[in-house]
């Protein structure tokens, strides 16, 4: 399903599930959070549960790796870390029906649209 994308009048925002591959199989993964990318700025949001979905990696180390993917995936972060080429890391765009309910459960005027 193709990437869909936010749009709050103000800029679009376009969300990346991170999936991290402790085991560097492309078949186990666990969601660790989400790299929500503007217009204007890209942050990481882990996951509410991640210490206890590491299995004894640590949260700093994964939030660390993941911010300096996120540095390193400039200008555009949500294309680059989709083609990204990695055995312990993928990115999957959010699909719309994920996003929609996002934003609901933010309470803020939205549309969703293709992007």
């Amino acid at each position: 399903m193709a990437p869909m994308t936010i749009s709050n009048n103000l800029e679009v925002v376009r969300i990346l599930e991170v999936r991290f591959h402790a085991r560097g199989r492309s078949d186990d993964f666990v969601v660790v959070g989400q790299i929500i990318c503007s217009d204007s700025r890209t942050f990481v949001q882990p996951a509410p549960d991640l210490e206890r979905l590491l299995d004894g990696h640590s949260r700093t180390s994964v939030v660390a790796n993941l911010r300096y993917l996120v540095l390193i995936s400039r200008p555009c972060p949500f294309d680059n870390l989709r083609t990204m080429d990695s055995r312990y890391w993928s990115f999957v765009g959010v699909c719309a029906r994920e996003e929609a309910r996002m934003a609901e459960t933010q309470r803020a005027p939205v549309s969703v649209s293709p992007s």
